[in-house]
This record gives structure tokens, C-alpha cells and sequence, in this order.
């Protein structure tokens, strides 16, 4: 992710991702070109890891 370059210890990144629609009605997953789906949510996830290691809050 290109904000990788941004995370140093003390850094603070905040993430108001889309949530995972609970029926076809009811979806906001198209912020971007592609969908925030599954796939995206464990990209996201192991990025929210790689800050926690490097100390980003």
C-alpha cells in the first residue's frame, strides 16, 4: 500500500473501511473501482499487522 512510506513509530492511522453487506440491499462496498470484498478485508487486515509491528497506532 503506497502509505506504507508514512508509517513510522508513533505514527497514528485511522480506517473507516466499507462494511461487509448483510443482504444485496443493503451494500456500500464500490468506494473504489474494485469492490471492498473478502479478498480486500485480509489485505487490510495483514497491513493493520505490519503497523502494529512497526509500533503505529
Amino acid at each position: 500500500m503506497q502509505t506504507q512510506k508514512f508509517a513510522s513509530k508513533g505514527s497514528f492511522f485511522y480506517f473507516d473501511p466499507p462494511y461487509k453487506p448483510v443482504n444485496e440491499s443493503n451494500s456500500c462496498t464500490s468506494y473504489m473501482p474494485q469492490n471492498f470484498d473478502d479478498p480486500q478485508q485480509i489485505r487490510l487486515a495483514g497491513f493493520c499487522k505490519e503497523l502494529d509491528a512497526r509500533g503505529v497506532q
